[in-house]
């Protein structure tokens, strides 16, 4: 191509081609104002809400010991600390909290104060701020511009 054409193709696609470099967008851009939601993901529950095995507390001095660990089940999605709340059978009208910690693991064993001889309720609430009160029926939810899921196992007991 002659030096003359190329600078007439040049000199005719150069404002197309600044027109689209000014006008598009270098890297995408998200919109994401506030905060973004707790997620689970069921299948990393450890057991499985399915499989939890059940726990006999009927032999003299039986030490068996169940853990329930959230793992890598829970994801906040801003990266805000999550707090967990676990509960043994909860009831509304008697709320009692069993424990309150950062940590993702709970032990159910033979003396787990609030186990009852059958089935048993054991859940963990987990949240991305503050509860809404540091009671037992408070920390059930959260601020209002938090997220919040709650994570249950089944557990079958011999007492």
């Amino acid at each position: 191509m002659p030096q003359n054409a190329y600078s007439n193709a040049v000199a005719r696609f150069l404002p197309i081609l600044l027109a689209s470099v000014i006008t598009a967008c270098p890297y995408p851009v998200f919109d994401v104002e506030g905060n973004l939601p707790v997620v689970l993901s069921d299948d990393l529950l450890d057991p499985l809400q399915s499989a939890v095995p059940p726990l006999d507390c009927t032999q003299q001095g039986s030490l068996d010991t169940i853990q329930l660990r959230l793992n890598n089940a829970i994801e906040d999605l801003n990266g805000d600390p999550l707090n967990v709340f676990w509960y043994v059978n909860y009831d509304d009208e008697q709320p009692s909290l069993f424990q309150a910690a950062d940590i993702d693991i709970f032990d159910v064993s033979c003396t787990t104060p609030g186990l009852v001889d059958g089935t048993n309720i054991i859940d963990a609430v987990v949240m991305d701020r503050a509860p809404s009160a540091f009671s037992a029926a408070g920390a059930r939810k959260t601020q209002p511009d938090g997220f919040s899921v709650r994570v249950m196992w089944v557990l079958e007991v011999s007492l």
